[in-house]
This record gives C-alpha cells, sequence and structure tokens, in this order.
C-alpha cells in the first residue's frame, strides 16, 4: 500500500518545526505576546486599578471582565456549531449577570422590583422611661410599613442565596459521566452549555 503526504500536511509539520525556533519565540514575542499584553491591560485597567487582597468582589471583577471577553470571543469568532456554543454563551451570560449582582449588591432592588419599594419610614430616639438617661432608637411607621420592609429585606437574602448557589451550579456544568447516546440523542442536544471547563473553543 502506498502512502502519500498531502501537501497542506507537510506545510503544517513545517510550520510547527519553525515555531520551535528560537529566532521564531523572539519574533513571537514583539509580534503576539507584547500587543496581548497591552490589550489585556487596556481590558482590566478599572479592574487592575480598583483591585485590592482583602475582599472577594475584586476577585469577582476580575472573572466578569474575563467572562464578557471570552463570550463575546466565542459568540463573534467561535468555530463550534451553534447547537452547543451558543449554550455556551448563554450560560456565560447568565454567570455574568449574576457575579454583576454581587458585584453591585443589588439584591435589594431586585427583591423590590418583586414585592414593591421599601416603604418610606424614620428612626428616632426616644428617652427610655425605665432607664433614666438613656434614649432608644425606633422605627416609626405603620406595622404594615414595617412588615413589608422586613419582607423585602428578606426576600433580597433569599435571591442572593438563590443566586450564589446557581453560580456555581453554572460553573460545575453537567456531569459528562452520565451521558447515555442511547438514552440522550444527540450531545449537542444533550449538553445545556454549563461547566467552566467547557467554555472554550
Amino acid at each position: 500500500m502506498e502512502i502519500k503526504i498531502a501537501e497542506s500536511f507537510s506545510k503544517s509539520l513545517d510550520t510547527l518545526i519553525m515555531h520551535e525556533k528560537w529566532w521564531y519565540k523572539v519574533y513571537a514575542i514583539f509580534r503576539y505576546e507584547i500587543p496581548r499584553f497591552v490589550n489585556n491591560l487596556i481590558n482590566f485597567k478599572k479592574a487592575l486599578w480598583n483591585f485590592r487582597p482583602w475582599d472577594y468582589r475584586y476577585n469577582m471583577e476580575i472573572f466578569m471582565l474575563s467572562l464578557k471577553i471570552t463570550e463575546k470571543n466565542i459568540r463573534k469568532d467561535g468555530l463550534e456549531i451553534d447547537t452547543s456554543r451558543l449554550k455556551k454563551c448563554d450560560s456565560m451570560l447568565r454567570a455574568i449577570t449574576i457575579l454583576e449582582h454581587f458585584y453591585e449588591d443589588s439584591f435589594l432592588e431586585l427583591a423590590e422590583s418583586e414585592l414593591g419599594e421599601l416603604a418610606k419610614t424614620e428612626f428616632s430616639f426616644i428617652k427610655c422611661e425605665d432607664k433614666e438617661g438613656f434614649s432608644e432608637l425606633v422605627q416609626d411607621g405603620s406595622d404594615e410599613a414595617k412588615e413589608h420592609n422586613s419582607n423585602v429585606f428578606k426576600r433580597s437574602r433569599e435571591i442572593a442565596e438563590d443566586e450564589w448557589k446557581q453560580l456555581w451550579k453554572i460553573l460545575e456544568g453537567q456531569d459528562m459521566s452520565k451521558f447515555n447516546k442511547d438514552v440522550d440523542g444527540s450531545f449537542e442536544d444533550w449538553f445545556d452549555g454549563t461547566g467552566l471547563r467547557s467554555w472554550w473553543d
């Protein structure tokens, strides 16, 4: 049996060999790596400027920005078929939205959008009748207003807890070992786009 090597394969092999040469590696630093580094500085400049090593919020900002860049790149230039690629992008967008909620601490606003805005109440100090020289901080307003506000705050905590769990479920993704072609059909249909380890192209 005669084996023939296509000309395109030979060119690809020559290119791989060339990429291992010292002079090409020096060239690649100036042609690709330095421009990429400058582009990263531009993309992450605000997050890098704001970063502090004592709060998870700053880690979230960097992760959120990197996901935005990855999602945009895979949606626009991804080579994967649309069926699975767009599911990945949609999962990334949901993760980005949740990260934004935590970064901006917007759960109270989300709860207000469901239950209505917080009722306006005033706080004031009144003298304690049983303790001379002491005052008590009391909230003015109807019992209904106080109950409503309590429900809004409770709902905001519930949303935060639910979204935190949802974020890690999205990042963890499906258990790939459970895919069964005979039961689930094609992988592209079974795959739901979740799983940080699958977000590459």
